[in-house]
């Protein structure tokens, strides 16, 4: 099964799935050695930081994925997700399980509690149900609670969604969203940034969540505790210059608490589909003109998502220097991302993209409240 992907494919495969390199990094090479057949062959006999994988594990890999009806986009590929290639740090191979034509579909993110209320499932499911009558898919983590209700809600009236897993395809998580896994393998897509055999972990929330918001025009957040994961998705939204949305919750429920504190800092009040799509109404998906809303955005970051240049002729500012800085400040105790861009002025947007890197690369965790903080060995 091999033979269906090119050189260059099979080594940006051998990359990604190899030691100590995550999206930022690749980009890097890219830069460096201009293809990832170059990287490959320079790194594969080193014993340094980086490892690219065996052919002969990526060739296991690919069989497997087509064993199953599953296969790889790149980011190379004409049907690689427009919106998620504008984002800092955005996936270079995706496995996908689907409906790949989903890709090019407009989408909006809804996300919230995993222990939502029956009113939170029911209006998410509603709000879900009203965008894919207007033709929007609908993308989530597949988690319990309120990305359960909206993979549901998306799926009626013949409409779609598009569900992003923490780990491989072959883990359903939670074990009880058996049946709709497999109903949106059917009429929607699933993705996963990680490879067969990858098992979810606390650590892979965030980095899923990224794509869910990438992949989106906006991101809706109905119930959701004031320190929690939809939180986090939300924030990543706003980085990544998407619309942020939140429906409002009695005061008094603390499942709400989150969405009212977004309101209270900026985001979109929503209670129906029409309010989405109002909200979301200018994003284009077009490359050369997209010019997403900004919420929780600096003029860096905005620079990079509208820059049309490919990533692997963007040259960071000394990307080493920020990594080592970081590394430098951070201890084992969390510490606010705000705290780290005070005492180390340097871009936001820099800042951001290295820290993911950081955490795909297992040297730094997030924790509750917008904190990070480097992980005990």
């Amino acid at each position: 099964m091999i033979k269906n992907f090119s050189p260059e494919q099979i080594a940006t495969l051998r990359l990604m799935r190899g030691r100590g390199i995550g999206p930022v990094t690749f980009f890097k090479m890219l830069s460096h050695y201009k293809t990832a057949l170059n990287a490959v062959e320079d790194l594969e006999n080193g014993n340094g930081k980086f490892k690219p994988a065996s052919v002969d594990s990526v060739e296991k890999e690919i069989e497997k994925l087509a064993k199953m009806g599953a296969t790889l986009v790149f980011y190379s590929d004409d049907i690689y997700p427009t919106a998620l290639r504008h984002i800092a740090d955005f996936p270079p191979v995706l496995a996908a399980y689907g409906r790949l034509e989903l890709l090019a579909k407009p989408q909006v993110a809804i996300v919230g509690a995993r222990n939502a209320s029956i009113n939170g499932c029911r209006l998410a499911q509603t709000i879900a149900q009203g965008l894919s009558k207007q033709n929007w898919g609908v993308a989530s983590g597949l988690a319990r609670g309120v990305d359960t209700a909206a993979h549901i809600g998306a799926l009626k009236e013949q409409g779609s969604t598009i569900a992003v897993l923490g780990g491989g395809l072959d883990h359903i998580y939670p074990p009880e969203n058996k049946e709709l896994f497999h109903k949106i393998a059917n009429e929607g897509l699933l993705l996963a940034e990680t490879p067969l055999g990858t098992k979810p972990t606390a650590q892979s929330f965030p980095r899923r969540n990224r794509i869910v918001s990438g992949l989106s025009a906006g991101v809706v957040v109905v119930e959701a505790a004031r320190h929690s994961g939809s939180l986090i998705t939300a924030q990543q939204a706003g980085e990544q210059g998407r619309e942020v949305m939140a429906v409002p919750n009695h005061p008094s429920e603390p499942r709400g608490q989150g969405g009212n504190h977004l309101i209270r800092q900026g985001a979109t009040l929503v209670q129906s589909a029409e309010d989405i799509l109002e909200a979301v109404a200018g994003f284009n998906l077009q490359p050369e003109t997209t010019k997403p809303k900004v919420k929780y955005f600096t003029r860096e970051q905005l620079t990079l998502l509208e820059d049309p240049t490919p990533p692997e002729q963007q040259t960071p500012a000394e990307p080493s220097t920020i990594e080592s800085r970081i590394k430098a400040f951070l201890s084992t105790s969390p510490t606010t991302i705000d705290d780290l861009l005070a005492a180390l002025n340097i871009p936001q947007s820099q800042a951001i993209a290295t820290l993911t890197e950081l955490e795909l690369d297992g040297e730094i965790t997030r924790h509750a409240g917008g904190k990070v903080a480097l992980v005990s060995k």
